[in-house]
């Protein structure tokens, strides 16, 4: 499949409304059952080119057709735990989306920190570690192999994502620290390596509380994502 059909057929749709495009159905059957490393190829060069190749679709549009790709039932993301790709292909996956956060999501997102917004982008960005396929837990529970390598990708992803200036990506990073933080504790087993991560995570977040930029409210909220316990 070329490039250009998958972009058409995932985010060129007439919205039926705020949550939902009008699918092909066949081709979104078909699509699901390419071979997992063609469908990672693909995720990695949309996730890459979203900045300008997702410019002329609609919020609603680019919202739904990343949802396709990264949190339905069948999910094309998920095939980054399929036996048959390499682990330098699941870096490139991960490594895409901070790419993704930085040129698509913060130019579309909102960025006041206290005004709750109605930008399904931005409910998207919010959810995208807690709904989707690649999260700290989805590795831990799954045999691929490289488990360390990947959790400390997903980290610098997460760091990165803290560090863009728009309010709706660093509270989608700071929702994602707090569900890795608990799911390393809770999952993982205790070891150097389960010390360090969770050592990063609060540095991380003591590093952002102390950033005469951050805004209070997230402020408050990464001490909260700090326990670990976060909604």
């Amino acid at each position: 499949m070329e490039y250009d059909e998958w972009i058409d057929n995932i985010f060129k749709r007439k919205p039926l409304n705020r949550f939902e495009l009008d699918w092909d159905e066949y081709w979104t059957g078909e699509a699901v059952r390419l071979p997992s490393r063609v469908i990672l190829d693909l995720i990695i060069e949309t996730f890459t080119k979203a900045g300008e190749d997702l410019r002329p679709f609609s919020d609603e549009q680019v919202a739904v057709g990343l949802k396709f790709i990264t949190n339905e039932a069948a999910e094309p993301l998920h095939k980054i735990y399929d036996v048959d790709v390499a682990t330098s292909q699941r870096l490139a996956v991960i490594n895409a989306i901070y790419v993704l956060f930085r040129d698509c999501l913060a130019l579309r997102c909102g960025n006041d920190p206290e005004t709750e917004s109605t930008n399904c982008l931005d409910g998207y960005a919010y959810m995208f570690w807690d709904a989707g396929a690649l999260c700290i837990y989805g590795v831990i529970h799954t045999e691929v192999e490289a488990k360390d390598e990947l959790i400390d990708a997903i980290l610098d992803v997460l760091e990165g994502t803290l560090k863009i200036s728009n309010a709706t990506c660093q509270r989608a990073a700071i929702h994602g620290l707090g569900h890795e933080k608990r799911s390393i504790d809770r999952y993982y087993p205790k070891g150097k390596r389960y010390t360090n991560w969770l050592r990063r995570i609060d540095e991380m977040i003591d590093r952002y509380c102390g950033l005469s930029t951050t805004h209070e409210a997230l402020r408050e909220y990464a001490r909260q994502a700090k326990t670990g316990m976060i909604n």
